[in-house]
């Protein structure tokens, strides 16, 4: 909580007692590049809740285009879950999904591969009336088949494309951008 108000506090103009100039004008990239190497230090004792918070740091350098920063986040965030969970928990397929991304930005379309149909077959050996994380595992089919249509494998696109359209029936509101897509 007090890393998360740190954090946020970018955007209060109180915080001048604060160490960066200009915060409340600061950049997502001003903030990312501040607070995520305090990440490891300041939540050595809780794994879950770093592994989490990296993630998330992957993630928004991703949106950043900063790959390199994205692909080191998601990696280590990867490494402490398979740590914490062993290598079939849902957590570990969402890190996967969104390090598949950065290998796509990479154009290291075999890896994305790899890491979407891991975190695919951890979806769907999640217990049949667990909807928890079923827009993600959406998301990973969808980004799966659009790596296959690229690449010319028209039939697993589609068959893709096919299972996310039925999983769209169990996802609500803004959830359904897969289905969408």
């Amino acid at each position: 909580n007090q890393f998360l108000s740190t954090a946020l506090s970018y955007s209060d103009p109180s915080a001048a007692f604060l160490d960066t100039k200009n915060r409340r004008d600061a950049t997502i990239n001003q903030m990312l590049d501040d607070i995520a190497p305090r990440i490891e230090a300041e939540l050595a004792d809780q794994p879950e809740v770093r592994a989490s918070l990296e993630r998330t740091i992957g993630a928004a350098y991703l949106s950043q285009n900063r790959v390199a920063e994205a692909e080191r986040y998601l990696n280590a965030a990867l490494q402490t879950q398979l740590q914490i969970y062993g290598d079939g928990h849902q957590e570990i397929a969402l890190t996967l999904s969104h390090l598949a991304s950065v290998q796509v930005a990479k154009s290291d379309y075999n890896r994305a591969m790899e890491s979407l149909q891991k975190a695919i077959a951890i979806y769907r050996n999640r217990p049949p009336n667990d909807h928890t994380h079923l827009k993600a595992f959406a998301d990973a089919i969808f980004q799966l088949s659009e790596i296959n249509w690229t690449r010319g494998n028209f039939k697993d696109a589609e068959s893709g494309f096919s299972e996310v359209l039925s999983i769209g029936s169990q996802l609500r509101g803004a959830d359904r951008e897969p289905v969408a897509d």
